[in-house]
């Protein structure tokens, strides 16, 4: 099914710089321009590279515009050491794809973003990009599932997403009570 699988390990976490999107536990589309952004660090000093996209990703932050930035720094990929482990698949990254940071945007529309790629911000922000940056690919996001939110599981979590859309659309909170919850993880009433 899959050539290749590749797994980066964010011991850490993320960092979010902003959020001001309105629901802080999504399940699906919510209309808002987001973006999911791999960038490859042009050095192999991860240090200096995390440095740069905290900065970067706080300049960002700064911009009204701009509705949400989290940063991902995930620890550089060990191909001596693939994840995950599966037979018959491909688990080793190109050197270029070994250190690399994924930045999470939002905006309330397209006109937001590119309001703000036009605004006087983001062009200050191209002569460190060019110095740091060695590539960049970007990703469209159609829909954001929330499955732990502050450690704990929420809805789609629990029930998965589809379940949980419904839960929320019929407005069903016997489905979302303790004793429901406390019967879901220990099977008795």
């Amino acid at each position: 099914m899959f050539a290749a699988t590749v797994a980066y390990a964010l011991p850490g976490g993320s960092q979010t710089f902003v959020d001001r999107v309105a629901d802080a536990v999504p399940n699906g589309y919510y209309g808002s321009d987001r973006m999911h952004i791999h960038f490859g660090s042009r050095t192999s000093d991860a240090a200096a590279f995390a440095e740069f996209m905290r900065a970067f990703s706080q300049t960002l932050a700064s911009e009204a515009n701009v509705l949400k930035v989290r940063l991902h720094l995930p620890d550089r990929y060990d191909n001596p050491k693939p994840a995950p482990p599966a037979p018959d698949v491909d688990h080793t990254v190109t050197e270029e794809r070994q250190l690399i940071a994924v930045l999470e945007l939002a905006f309330a529309n397209p006109i937001a973003r590119r309001s703000f790629y036009a605004g006087e911000l983001f062009p200050r922000t191209l002569t460190g990009q060019s110095t740091n940056i060695s590539h960049y690919a970007a990703f469209a996001v159609s829909g954001i599932y929330t499955y732990v939110r502050d450690k704990k599981l929420t809805t789609p979590g629990l029930r998965g997403s589809r379940p949980a859309k419904l839960i929320d659309a019929l407005g069903a909170t016997n489905q979302i009570a303790d004793d429901v919850r406390n019967f879901i993880f220990s099977g008795k009433i």
